[in-house]
């Protein structure tokens, strides 16, 4: 895993015209206003073939392994089928 940490890529004083609603109210909307922004950087990173972006909010309680196996391999590849067919078995619990 390769952790990242970026500023937030909008300056909110460049948002225009200065009496623009959003302007006034970003920092209020949501739970961290215009740091929800943030995640956008996750369409930036081509060069990878997964890209996942963690909020503090999330709780993982498995592995991820059989979901990141399903989407880096085809589903014809012996690889791949195992692991569609172990995420289908895991969605009965």
């Amino acid at each position: 895993y390769i952790p990242l940490v970026k500023d937030t890529p909008v300056n909110i004083s460049e948002i225009q015209p200065e009496s623009s609603w959003y302007r006034q109210h970003v920092e209020g909307e949501n739970c961290c206003g215009s740091k929800e922004f943030i995640k956008l950087y996750a369409y930036t990173l081509v060069d990878y073939p997964i890209v996942v972006h963690w909020d503090l909010d999330v709780a993982v309680l498995q592995p991820m392994d059989d979901l990141f196996d399903a989407m880096l391999h085809d589903a014809s590849s012996k690889k791949g089928r195992e692991a569609r067919k172990r995420i289908a078995i895991q969605k009965l619990y």
